[in-house]
């Protein structure tokens, strides 16, 4: 199995309510589309054939990922995010951990679902909306703090997501 952990940071660098407009079983996905159910080197990574089926997108290569570069620098690219691959944590067969600089947002997150029958163009990735004080006055707001309890969540997820596999080692 291979997974990718993106730090704390990448997901304060959503777009406010990046996370909370997810439904449950999205959220689900996004978790699943960190993990590939091979292992891979990153050697592997470089000469694999794109797009890398995810375990959010069953066999048919819906929700894979994309990989680029050479031995040393690889590339993940989502359709949405490309980042470079920095460090693996673990690389050791039969399980791989790397970190990555961003969140993996699968294309499809980002696009609004055509009316039926109709040929309209995606919906464009909304900007970035400016912070506010919250509510308890505290000055801090949601973009700086992580969205809340909901980006806890999707960090806690990942984690506990790498802890179970690490268990079956």
């Amino acid at each position: 199995m291979t997974l990718f952990a993106p730090p704390d940071n990448a997901f304060l660098n959503l777009p406010s309510g990046t996370l909370n407009g997810l439904s449950e079983e999205k959220k689900v996905k996004l978790v699943l589309y960190h993990v590939l159910p091979k292992y891979y080197s990153m050697e592997d990574l470089v000469d694999v054939s794109n797009p890398v089926p995810t375990q959010a997108g069953g066999e048919h290569g819906s929700l894979g990922l994309n990989f680029s570069g050479r031995a040393n620098q690889v590339n993940v690219s989502t359709g949405v995010v490309e980042t470079p691959i920095n460090n693996a944590l673990r690389k050791d067969f039969p399980f791989a951990v790397y970190v990555m600089d961003q969140e993996l947002l699968p294309l499809e997150f980002t696009q609004a679902p055509a009316p039926e029958g109709s040929s309209a163009p995606p919906m464009e990735k909304p900007a970035k909306a400016p912070s506010s004080p919250a509510a308890d006055g505290d000055g801090s707001s949601p973009a700086k703090n992580g969205g809340g309890r909901k980006v806890d969540m999707g960090v806690g997820l990942v984690g506990g997501l790498v802890m179970l596999c690490m268990a079956f080692l």
